[in-house]
């Protein structure tokens, strides 16, 4: 069973990695994210994030 589910997110990882080059390929930008925010990647490789997140640090 966990092989089978390895191999399912391994496809998956490579259909969504040829969905955004096809994006890319188009000329338009994907939307991703991380610990500091969401951001847009542009077929030029530049990264323009568009909402940084707010982090509080708790004593």
């Amino acid at each position: 069973m966990k092989k089978r589910l390895n191999q399912l997110d391994k496809s998956m990882k490579e259909s969504f990695k040829k969905l955004i080059n096809n994006i890319h390929a188009s000329g338009h930008p994907t939307v991703h994210g991380d610990k500091t925010g969401v951001f847009f990647i542009y077929p030029d490789g530049r990264k323009k994030y568009i909402k940084k997140l707010i982090t509080t640090q708790e004593n």
